[in-house]
């Protein structure tokens, strides 16, 4: 004999898990929830997050009510409110960095294809003079390395991305970066070209 209640029970199991599954965004948590247990953490509201990002507060909250919000202004608001997020490559142990670049610039330099998204951050001048995001001539620095070991600088202009430059540096103006700036990300050591 058939046990209609147990058929009905599990199709109501089938047809929830369906409904909720990770596809779909169902019972996983999302970038939104994150962003809520962040704030909550932190004691800081939605109004004063957006505030700190440069928004008003009518746009963090339509992202949030609409789950629109993408992954570079999420981690733009995790780091406004204090928040650090870290990912590290388990095979190399390196710390992937997240919030950086602070601009897609790709560009072909004697025939290769420099692309800051597709590089390992590794330094940058932002704020260097302890007050200001960028310096005196309107420019901030963030250094890069790539996959196949080559260093590369790319050059942020403050008021027009449109300025925005890559340039291909020696082992030595690295060193000289890194020894004026700092090293903010690890990156694995590279043969002198």
């Amino acid at each position: 004999m058939v046990d209609y209640e147990k058929n009905l029970d599990n199709e109501s199991v089938l047809l929830y898990n369906n409904r909720n599954s990770a596809v779909d965004g169902g019972v996983f948590m999302k970038a939104v929830d994150a962003l809520t247990v962040a704030l909550r953490a932190t004691n800081t509201t939605q109004a004063e997050a957006a505030a700190r990002v440069g928004w008003v507060p009518q746009q963090l909250s339509s992202r949030i009510t609409r789950n629109s919000l993408k992954a570079d202004e999420f981690f733009e608001v995790l780091e406004a409110i204090g928040v650090e997020v870290v990912l590290v490559d388990k095979s190399t142990g390196l710390a992937i960095n997240l919030t950086s670049p602070k601009r897609r610039v790709k560009k072909m330099v004697n025939r290769v294809i420099y692309n800051n998204v597709a590089a390992t951050y590794v330094a940058d001048n932002f704020y260097a003079d302890g007050e200001n995001e960028y310096g005196e001539d309107g420019y901030a620095t963030e250094l890069f390395v790539d996959k196949e070991g080559r260093y590369f600088f790319v050059d942020y202009h403050k008021d027009d991305p449109k300025q925005d430059e890559i340039r291909v540096t020696s082992k030595s103006a690295v060193d000289d970066f890194i020894e004026k700036y700092g090293k903010k990300n690890a990156v694995p050591p590279v043969d002198e070209e």
